[in-house]
């Protein structure tokens, strides 16, 4: 019974041409070896008949699956968006498949997805941890067995794991100088919980920032939240029904950044008039809100393919030391931020 197109193997290529196994499995290889018409010969009869490469007993060989697995919070906010699409495109010209899946914001949900990802015998992993995540102890599975992994944007506090994360002590560190600069001596902070080093490195800026230009640290104009609408929402309802509204609000994204700007509105509050608002991340709604508003861009791109292209490094030599490595980001300075002037509530 002839073999249905596509299921042909070598063997089945070698009967029809009356040569050996090897000399098809060279031919196909583009093996010098073998002569050019015996070559073009086995390529085109594979061609015709639908021949393709048992790839899954080539890398069983190889002990590889060419699959590297992703694990992010959320897959629908445009920096991680931005960097699973880099991450793929960057995996693809590799010649690596991705499998992708989101955490969202739960570590049990995670734990499932690495175990998941360890059984699917990927060769590495790339991980953005959950807001819930405080250390590294739910990735033992990888780094147990030396299975390759990078942590990306939210990673864990350990310089002897490979890391891939933005400046983000720096940017909120400038962000901030540049509001006290502007005049804005009360700004609220809202950020994202303390337990995941990016919010405390954002927090560390913000310190910082007050400290160098001479202001004091006040607990009650600072705020840790999930950084979703409804927790923003919750905290601007409170802080903008205030008699006494701060100077600038700085929130460590932009879409906490949106849920205030949506309650002032509703409010009959003026943005940048009765108070001055920064985000963090430049959502692409960003650039068209009334008013524009003002943001850290963060390198999504960039940081996609340095992970990927550090993680297949790991893959191809296990011996690589671990590292951690800054992309900067860029402050997007716009309407919503303005200098402050006496005609502006105090």
């Amino acid at each position: 019974m002839a073999k249905h197109k596509g299921h042909i193997t070598i063997h089945d290529i070698a009967k029809a041409l009356n040569v050996s196994a090897s000399t098809v499995s060279r031919a196909l290889k583009d093996d010098k070896r073998i002569s050019e018409a015996t070559r073009k010969r086995v390529i085109k009869y594979a061609q015709e008949n639908g021949y393709r490469p048992n790839v899954v007993a080539s890398n069983l060989r190889k002990q590889r699956t060419e699959t590297i697995g992703v694990i992010v919070p959320r897959i629908d906010r445009h920096f991680l968006s931005t960097i699973i699409s880099s991450i793929e495109q960057y995996a693809h010209q590799h010649g690596f498949s991705v499998l992708i899946t989101q955490s969202r914001e739960s570590i049990i949900a995670e734990s499932k997805a690495v175990l998941t990802m360890f059984n699917q015998r990927v060769d590495g992993l790339l991980v953005s941890t959950s807001l819930e995540t405080e250390n590294e102890l739910n990735f033992d599975l990888f780094i147990k067995n030396n299975i390759p992994l990078v942590f990306f944007d939210r990673v864990p506090d350990n310089d002897q794991l490979n890391r891939v994360v933005t400046n983000d002590q720096e940017s909120s560190f400038k962000v901030t100088r540049r509001l006290l600069s502007n005049g804005h001596k009360k700004i609220f902070f809202v950020n994202g919980p303390s337990n995941i080093l990016v919010f405390r490195n954002r927090l560390k800026g913000f310190q910082q920032a007050l400290f160098e230009m001479g202001s004091v640290w006040d607990e009650t104009l600072y705020r840790e939240c999930d950084l979703t609408r409804i927790s923003g929402r919750r905290i601007a309802e409170e802080i903008l029904s205030s008699n006494n509204l701060p100077n600038a609000i700085y929130c460590s994204n932009d879409t906490t950044a949106l849920s205030f700007l949506q309650v002032a509105q509703e409010k009959g509050l003026s943005v940048p008039k009765d108070f001055s608002l920064h985000g963090f991340s430049d959502e692409p709604f960003s650039a068209v809100l009334t008013p524009k508003l003002s943001s850290v861009r963060q390198p999504g791109e960039e940081m996609g393919k340095v992970a990927v292209e550090r993680l297949i490094e790991l893959i191809e030599d296990d011996k690589s030391i671990a590292e951690t490595v800054i992309i900067p980001s860029v402050i997007k300075s716009r309407e919503s931020d303005i200098k402050k002037t006496k005609s502006r509530l105090s």
